[in-house]
């Protein structure tokens, strides 16, 4: 199961294209792997251009879909 949660996260120690550390709210989650990576095109009729969506896990376990689109990080969905 997993929600839709969209909100903007502080990285840290990009190793390529992929962040080492992130914080959500208050706590700081250091990303063990990379599950999957893929590209989903914005809206092309509103001018978006692609964005770039990971599945990482952390080193807690925890798993996200961290996106990267307009020079900016979020969490865009989070997994249980």
């Amino acid at each position: 199961m997993s929600r839709l949660v969209h909100r903007p996260i502080e990285v840290h120690g990009l190793c390529g294209e992929v962040p080492q550390v992130f914080r959500d709210g208050g706590r700081w989650c250091r990303v063990e792997r990379v599950i999957d990576r893929w590209i989903e095109m914005g809206d092309w009729w509103d001018g978006q251009g692609p964005r770039v969506v990971m599945r990482v896990m952390t080193e807690d376990q925890g798993v996200f879909d961290l996106e990267f689109f307009d020079e900016r990080w979020s969490i865009y969905r989070v997994w249980d």
